[in-house]
């Protein structure tokens, strides 16, 4: 596996944020966006950067098809881009896949990458085995951590935070919430988007600023 990466303008170390540890570790969970496609046929078979809707990869516990994007998340610091080169073998294998996503047999990969974040859970715990009150717990931990960020004017890091604080309430869900379960998750949902909006303003980020405040 190869790849060619490109590193954010990002501080160093932060009181609420993991920095200072640069690189995620065994069972970290870290949430990405990416595109990927195939290198010979060019098909382009997921984009989770159009969806805004973060990867989720827990280092050493991943599907077998995401070994090698885990070994090249491992190498990336938070807020890091990178170009992914996956051969074959750490990806879908010598079958391929022709369910979703349909990816050819013996296909290499590339995968453009941002690392949104991590978390350093040493038990791997990933959000799909977290009950209803850890998620909206974590979801709410990072919410504040990216007030704290944005009061200090570090935007881009209080954008990571709240990226990651949104990733916890994917659209899956919070279809499976009612009563006062949905109340509590939109109450951290909501404002992130619209400090994610206040953020990308003051960015002159004008476009992303105003997808944040429609959905």
């Amino acid at each position: 596996m190869t790849s060619s990466k490109r590193e954010s303008d990002l501080p160093s170390t932060s009181p609420m944020i993991h920095f200072e540890l640069l690189l995620p570790f065994a069972f970290s969970n870290c949430y990405s966006v990416v595109l990927a496609w195939t290198e010979t046929t060019k098909h382009k078979f997921d984009d989770t950067w159009h969806e805004q809707h973060p990867l989720e990869l827990v280092l050493g516990k991943e599907k077998k098809e995401m070994t090698g994007l885990a070994i090249g998340v491992s190498s990336m610091k938070s807020g890091e881009r990178a170009l992914l080169h996956v051969g074959w073998e750490l990806g879908y294998g010598k079958e391929g896949n022709f369910s979703f996503p349909n990816v050819p047999p013996m296909a290499d990969i590339l995968y453009e990458v941002e690392l949104i974040g991590f978390d350093e859970t040493k038990e791997g715990k990933a959000r799909a085995d977290m009950t209803v009150e850890e998620r909206i717990g974590a979801a709410d931990r990072r919410k504040m951590d990216g007030n704290s960020l944005f009061k200090e004017d570090k935007l881009e890091e209080a954008m990571q935070q709240y990226e990651m604080a949104i990733a916890y309430m994917g659209d899956d869900f919070m279809f499976q919430l009612f009563g006062k379960y949905r109340d509590m998750a939109l109450a951290v949902k909501n404002p992130c988007h619209l400090n994610m909006a206040a953020c990308l303003i003051k960015l002159k980020r004008y476009e992303e600023a105003i997808g944040h405040c429609s959905i």
